[in-house]
């Protein structure tokens, strides 16, 4: 999810959360304790909604700013001077003859 996608989610969310105190007379009360099961549901997917946006805000925007510092102190590069040979080649019976001839060849 990128960036854009997860600040509409926090703003759609927000206003599913606020939409009940927004139009009331969309939200009869029905029910025994004077609520209504719609404007339940929409605060909790409202809620849902916002969690999603701002954890993926998070994991988009803040760790992208937090990974650098977590990589203290940064790689050194070793530095080799010219010509020197990380990884030796493998060792053949005889090149070592082979080797010479080229050298004194050259």
């Amino acid at each position: 999810m990128s960036t854009n996608n997860a600040l509409c989610f926090i703003s759609v969310g927000l206003m599913m959360y606020g939409l009940p105190t927004l139009a009331p007379e969309y939200f009869p009360p029905h029910a025994i304790y004077g609520t209504n099961t719609s404007e339940l549901w929409l605060a909790f997917m409202g809620i849902v909604l916002g969690l999603i946006g701002a954890t993926s805000l998070l994991a988009n925007e803040v760790w992208s700013l937090v990974r650098p510092s977590l990589a203290w102190p940064p790689p050194v590069e070793a530095e080799l001077p010219s010509g020197v040979v990380i990884c030796p080649a493998i060792l053949i019976p005889g090149a070592e003859e082979d080797r010479a001839t080229d050298k004194a060849a050259a």
